[in-house]
C-alpha cells in the first residue's frame, strides 16, 4: 500500500513539474506589455502549481531544501537570456547609474531626462529606461553594485552589463539561500 501510494505521488509530481515548465516556457509568448494580463494568469497558476509542488515534496522522501534550489537554479539559467522588459523595466535604470557613475556624474543630481547628459545616451540603455524625468532613487550599496556590473560588464558587449548584473542577482539569490539554510537548519522545529 506504502508502494502504491509512493507511485501516486511521485506520478503526480512528475505531473505538476510538466505543466510547471510548459507553463514557464509559455511565458516566452507573452512576454510584452500587450499581453500583461495573459502574463499574470500564467504567474498565477505557476504559484498554484508551486504550492502543489510543495504538497506533493513533504509526502515524497526527497530534501525538498535542495531540490527548491535546484530548481530556482534551473529557472535562473533559463532566463537568463531573456531581456527583462516583462515585468520591470528598472532593470536599465541601474545599468544607466552604473554607466553615469562611471563618467563620474551624480546620479542624485542629474535626471537621465536632463540635457547635459545627451552624448551619454544609447540606444540599448537609455531609451528603455522608464521615468527619465526622475533623479535616482537607490542607495550607495545598490549604486556600487550597478558600477560594477556597468564597467566590467561592458567588456562583453552592449548586453554584457545586463548580463553580468543578472550574475550578480545570481550570487546574491545563492547567498540568501545559503543563509535561509543555515536558519532552518538552526530552528529544530524545521526538518530538513
Amino acid at each position: 500500500m506504502q508502494t502504491i501510494q509512493h507511485s501516486i505521488h511521485f506520478f503526480l509530481f512528475k505531473l505538476v513539474t510538466i505543466i510547471f515548465f510548459t507553463l514557464f516556457f509559455s511565458l516566452y509568448f507573452f512576454l510584452d506589455q500587450k499581453h500583461i494580463t495573459t502574463v499574470f494568469y500564467i504567474l498565477i497558476s505557476m504559484y498554484i502549481l508551486y504550492s502543489i509542488f510543495v504538497l506533493l515534496l513533504r509526502k515524497i522522501t526527497v530534501t525538498w531544501f535542495f531540490f527548491w534550489i535546484v530548481i530556482g537554479l534551473v529557472f535562473r539559467v533559463l532566463a537568463f537570456p531573456s531581456t527583462p522588459e516583462v515585468l520591470s523595466d528598472d532593470v536599465y535604470r541601474y545599468l544607466w547609474d552604473g554607466k553615469m557613475q562611471q563618467e563620474r556624474i551624480n546620479r542624485y543630481i542629474y535626471a537621465p531626462k536632463d540635457e547635459s547628459l545627451q552624448k551619454f545616451r544609447d540606444d540599448f540603455i537609455y531609451s528603455n529606461i522608464n521615468h527619465k524625468q526622475y533623479k535616482t532613487i537607490y542607495p550607495p550599496l545598490s549604486q556600487m553594485i550597478f558600477y560594477t556590473s556597468y564597467t566590467i560588464g561592458k567588456t562583453f558587449g552592449k548586453k554584457g552589463p545586463l548580463y553580468f548584473l543578472k550574475i550578480i542577482i545570481l550570487f546574491f539569490d545563492i547567498l540568501a539561500g545559503y543563509f535561509l539554510y543555515k536558519i532552518t537548519r538552526s530552528i529544530k522545529s524545521i526538518v530538513i
